[in-house]
């Protein structure tokens, strides 16, 4: 493998799979930096395996690519590419992490001692393959080189991207400050190159399921829309949403798109609170049982504020079941299965 390789688990597939660096175009010819895919159900039988830049093999394929969507950087101006890639179940998906290289190439580096621009954007799977970046603002961003700072460049994620805390999300991360002082000798060297010098750990701080809310287009306005059919197997409802100056309500529909009765939004409590998991709940039903395992659709009224995300919990106590990243203080693994909240 080439550097910056990694490898995680994909829980929903049960298969470890291999994030492979990979340049756009013929094996072997150089090009963009992409990535390219392989997996296994078993780690080490997976990591068995030579491959040959010269050829292309049915088990491995390119993956991953820049697009022109991808931004470039306001001193660089070249065109993005792809500098690393690791995912980690969260919740009911795959959360990717990209490590979004902007330039400069490593002749640039060598000369200057300082740090390559590297930002880090998000994007989910539900398959594990496709993976969509629908917002390709940097969520964990380079300072750049005028800035002097600690985080001048390389800003890369750590493997399993989250940990779970304090109904927060921390972001472990790595980034460099360089050394223009310390530069590369004799052409390109990890070990006189200024560029990798002056590393540091950094952290960065999310609300619990923060990373897209649904909320109305005008403010203090009422918003609306509608889930795709859905099924669960638990009795309880909650959602994670910031409702401190609104309120939000939730109707249950059937397969025909008409109100279940007793699960009419005029049969819902309202939600008026600021909370990462808050119970919805109905004045004539005590909970959903009586519809687990039935096509459903959730319909969410929001009036000034913002749904994060919704789940219905075996428990009162509002466990998910769903998947943690790198799980968290409390939890005993990587599942929410006991109440840390």
């Amino acid at each position: 493998m080439r550097d910056r390789s990694t490898a995680f688990y994909n829980p929903f597939r049960k298969k470890w799979v291999f994030s492979l660096r990979a340049e756009m175009g013929p094996w072997g010819k150089g090009g963009t930096r992409s990535r390219s895919y392989r997996e296994a159900a078993d780690f080490f039988s997976g990591s068995d395996w030579r491959f040959k830049l010269t050829d292309s093999t049915d088990d491995v394929v390119m993956w991953l690519q820049p697009d022109d969507l991808d931004v470039r950087d306001s001193q660089w101006k070249l065109p993005a590419q792809i500098y690393n890639f690791d995912a980690v179940a969260y919740e009911s998906i795959m959360l990717g992490a990209f490590a979004v290289w902007r330039g400069p190439e490593n002749n640039v580096i060598v000369k200057s001692g300082m740090p390559k621009i590297t930002d880090v954007e998000f994007a989910y799977s539900r398959d594990g393959f496709h993976f969509d970046r629908p917002d390709r603002t940097p969520a964990i961003e380079s300072e750049g080189w005028d800035s002097k700072k600690w985080d001048a460049g390389y800003v890369q994620n750590i493997a399993n991207i989250l940990v779970v805390k304090d109904e927060k999300l921390y972001f472990y991360y790595s980034a460099n400050a360089g050394n223009p002082k310390r530069l590369g000798i004799g052409g390109f060297s990890c070990d006189l190159n200024g560029a990798y010098d002056q590393g540091a750990g950094g952290l960065a701080v999310l609300r619990r399921d923060g990373f897209a809310s649904m909320r109305p287009a005008i403010e203090k306005k009422v918003g609306e829309f509608t889930t795709v059919p859905v099924r669960f197997s638990g009795k309880y409802m909650f959602v994670n949403a910031d409702i401190s100056k609104g309120r939000l309500a939730v109707e249950v529909l059937d397969e025909k798109g008409f109100a279940v009765p007793g699960f009419t939004a005029a049969d819902c409590v309202p939600v008026a609170s600021d909370s990462t998991k808050v119970q919805v709940r109905w004045k004539k039903s005590a909970d959903l049982g009586a519809l687990a395992g039935r096509n459903v659709r959730f319909r969410f009224i929001v009036e000034n504020g913002g749904l994060y995300s919704f789940w219905v919990s075996p428990s009162r106590n509002g466990e998910s079941g769903g998947y943690l990243g790198g799980g968290g203080p409390g939890y005993p693994g990587v599942r929410d299965v006991v109440t840390a909240r």
